[in-house]
């Protein structure tokens, strides 16, 4: 069996952002905090995740000593090591991917480090959702994500495993909240061969 990191896309919950139609409508994807996580494939090592991001809001800097206040500018953010089950945000990731031992997390920190930043104003909006799909085609480029993979079509999974979460509750084993893209996979093969049979 391989122990090689596994790549995933979290999902976090973003408090009144998720409340009301309205909300979603206007939100769409970035009614959750997407990000780019390495984690152990030994849920039991869960604490030892890395988490790369980008965020807009107030926030601390890596050293967790200065302040660093919303003022609109996009930063790409780090944390390592980290514990995604920690904080009652995280709500579900897919496993995209394994990375090759010889692979650290150095490494991926300064490829998504490289991942174009959004900047406000910019038509269309780029955000945390737009930079996490880059980051996914960035890994996918690499060789870290299979390339058989559809950003979109994963993403869009994973809003509905999100909401699913958001629904009915975290489930009761820590394992179930990480799922694995093959999974992912075949369910979207059969919603779309249940569509053109449809049609």
């Amino acid at each position: 069996m391989s122990n090689k990191d596994r790549v995933s896309i979290e999902l976090f919950h973003r408090d009144q952002y998720f409340l009301g139609k309205e909300n979603r409508q206007r939100y769409g994807w970035a009614t959750y905090h997407w990000a780019i996580l390495i984690r152990p494939k030994d849920i039991r090592k869960v604490s030892k995740c890395a988490s790369h991001d980008v965020t807009d809001a107030a926030t601390m800097d890596e050293t967790g000593t200065r302040y660093l206040p919303a003022d609109g500018t996009w930063r790409f953010r780090s944390k390592n090591p980290v514990n995604p089950l920690n904080t009652g945000h995280f709500l579900v990731a897919i496993d995209v991917g394994k990375l090759p031992k010889s692979v650290t997390n150095t490494q991926i920190k300064a490829l998504l480090a490289h991942t174009s930043l959004p900047k406000s104003g910019q038509s269309p909006e780029r955000n945390c959702v737009s930079w996490t799909r880059d980051a996914f085609l960035a890994l996918q480029r690499a060789g870290f994500v299979d390339g058989a993979f559809s950003v979109e079509d994963v993403m869009a999974e994973e809003m509905q495993e999100a909401d699913l979460v958001m629904r009915d509750g975290v489930p009761d084993k820590d394992e179930y909240r990480f799922i694995d893209v093959g999974v992912v996979s075949r369910k979207i093969a059969a919603m779309k061969a249940a569509q053109e049979n449809r049609e």
